[in-house]
């Protein structure tokens, strides 16, 4: 059947809801519609598609975006419960065309732009399938309005057909819960209305809202009440087990050395079945913890001011050494921090640092630097910038050849350091930054219009991480190709895809691998773990934004002030929910538990042809 629909034919698709009733439903989950853009860098088309993806989504709506035909195949089609194509597409080739009409016999449902659905006619009549004709329209003002929300709506329902819907509704989605917050929520973009409340979702609720590309699964590790604080950074030790800094005293709250609130724990599955059920506080009383790596026998951690040495010596999982390491990290702004500690293939421990910077002596050698990427050795006894950034920085990833990328806040949220500094040293005339921006997009896919950024609105404000897929389990696409850059003020994971140009690279939009309407989703740091899962960290905070727009503005008695750590005060920033994801390709082979020793050398030996660096 072929069904037109305009504004005054919504109500037809309607009648489509009847036929759940009774439906075969599989198991539960949500529909999966892919949008076939323009073949050519189109902002305009791929605007509507941003468009409908935000409006859509909280229905349980999943719009994966491509620019590629060669996505019009049957293996890759048979994941999706409906397909839309751009206006700009008349022909396709003949296995393409061949996929897309035995889609539709197959039963599933094609939605075009209502002035093409001639051609189409053909393909209406192919099997069970259904073509759906609808005005896209070509102005942004149309996109956003809600009657155009709603025929979408309509339009959709009907074209993933009865047993995909039915899926959907057995899902039961519960909707947003939104109320009038008793303090002013900034309203950075000056919506009216300003922006409401949202009441924070359950674990099983929140995984809901969330949006994966076909083919994986998301699976809860850890959450509270094992988890107790807002989870900031993560490292795996040789036993394979998660390590998390729980973050308490972000932001306004910094403590001296060893009067914190902020906690590491030990997070372990013990009886392998996939979540964490044992949590073991292995140091304590730290404050603003930013980052953690393994070296030197024990975890080196940066938190507040200083980087320090914790080493657990009597096997109890609990530090009882604690070692200052290096010391002058400014402090001024507690999310312009030194973050990211990451061991390089050089054996030396890199690192990215905000606009606090850091002032000090390392090794007895003066030290100054901001909004920059570092390496020190794992003693601390020497330290050098090794590239300049141009904003908060606050990503850092390598590939498997040791290129070194990084991401910073406002609007440039993939680096390549192409030229370390240190080399420039001693060469006149020449520009020491050492980077290249290689962004190849401005805005950020988001999964609702709910999102409150201070700057560069719609855009990536608050890049954060850069790592790459480093492992065998996920498709081919992934490996050492794909970054995963997070931007919590948007709630979602996005994709950077990384391609050779040149003597460098350039980035181009892969869109997300994780994304919510969920406005408490925050999602701070994503890294391939020793499974060779993607493991997310989810703040799980209605406010994620620091500082406020403008400041000390005044709204029904309310002021906005900046604390201590320059964050703006608000008693709806919250301390006690987390979440740890695991993200994991359903194709995967099942990958052993890895448990490394000095003790057992051969091993050692064994690990390095494991195909996860």
């Amino acid at each position: 059947m072929i069904v037109r629909l305009t504004a005054s034919t919504v109500a037809v698709v309607a009648l489509c809801c009847g036929v759940l009733i009774g439906a075969q439903t599989g198991a539960p989950r949500r529909a999966e519609v892919l949008f076939v853009g323009s073949t050519t860098p189109d902002p305009a088309r791929e605007r509507l598609a941003t468009t409908v993806r935000a409006a859509l989504a909280e229905y349980g709506f999943n719009f994966s975006y491509t620019r590629h035909l060669d996505d019009l195949s049957a293996a890759n089609l048979a994941q999706y419960d409906a397909l839309m194509i751009d206006t700009s597409h008349d022909t396709f080739a003949a296995d393409q065309r061949r996929a897309v009409l035995d889609f539709l016999a197959g039963g599933k449902g094609v939605i075009i732009d209502s002035a093409r659905p001639a051609s189409w006619v053909q393909a209406a009549a192919q099997g069970a399938g259904r073509v759906i004709a609808t005005a896209y329209g070509d102005t942004v003002q149309a996109w956003t309005t809600r009657d155009f929300h709603d025929r979408m709506k309509d339009a959709v329902t009907r074209a993933i057909g009865s047993q995909a819907a039915a899926r959907l509704a057995a899902l039961k989605i519960q909707p947003l819960h939104l109320t009038n917050s008793p303090v002013p929520i900034p309203n950075y973009e000056r919506r009216d209305p300003g922006p409401q409340l949202q009441a924070p979702l359950s674990t099983s609720e929140a995984a809901k809202h969330i949006q994966i590309p076909p083919g994986f699964e998301l699976q809860l590790f850890a959450s509270e009440p094992l988890i107790t604080g807002n989870p900031e950074a993560m490292a795996w030790d040789e036993r394979g087990r998660l390590w998390i800094a729980e973050a308490r005293d972000y932001p306004n709250n910094l403590q001296p050395p060893g009067l914190g609130h902020d906690v590491i724990k030990i997070l372990e599955d013990t009886n392998h079945d996939g979540r964490a059920d044992k949590a073991t506080v292995f140091a304590d009383k730290l404050s603003i913890v930013s980052s953690l790596v393994f070296a030197n026998g024990g975890l080196i951690v940066a938190q507040g001011g200083e980087f320090v040495l914790l080493k657990d010596t009597n096997g109890d999982n609990k530090a009882d050494v604690r070692e200052t390491l290096i010391t002058g990290w400014g402090t001024r702004d507690t999310h312009a921090l030194a973050s990211n500690l990451k061991y390089g293939l050089d054996n030396h421990i890199w690192g990215a640092v905000g606009y606090s910077g850091f002032n000090g002596t390392v090794g007895g050698r003066a030290l100054t630097f901001n909004q920059a990427l570092y390496r020190f050795t794992p003693d601390g006894k020497q330290m050098e910038q090794m590239a300049s950034f141009t904003n908060n920085t606050w990503g850092l990833g390598f590939t498997e050849t040791f290129d070194v990328f990084g991401s910073t806040a406002n609007g440039e949220h993939s680096v390549y350091v192409a030229i370390p500094s240190p080399y420039y040293q001693g060469v006149s005339g020449l520009r020491a930054d050492g980077k290249k921006k290689i962004d190849g997009h401005y805005a950020m896919q988001p999964n609702t219009p709910r999102i409150r950024q201070v700057d560069v609105q719609g855009g990536f404000t608050a890049a954060a991480g850069h790592n790459f897929y480093t492992a065998r389990a996920f498709p081919r696409e992934y490996w050492n190709r794909i970054a995963f850059v997070n931007e919590p003020t948007g709630h979602v994971v996005h994709r950077a895809v990384i391609e050779r140009q040149g003597s460098g690279f350039a980035e181009q939009d892969g869109w997300n691998i994780g994304a919510s309407d969920d406005e408490w989703f925050a999602p701070v740091h994503s890294e391939v773990g020793p499974d060779g899962a993607l493991w997310i960290l989810d703040f799980y905070d209605f406010i994620i934004q620091h500082n406020p727009t403008p400041t000390g503005t005044v709204a029904r008695g309310y002021q906005y002030l900046n604390g201590r750590g320059n964050a703006y005060e608000t008693p709806l920033r919250e301390h006690d929910r987390g979440r740890v994801y695991r993200l994991v390709w359903k194709g995967a082979r099942p990958s052993p538990p890895l448990s490394l020793s000095t003790s057992r050398p051969d091993e050692l030996v064994q690990a390095l042809r494991n195909d996860n660096m």
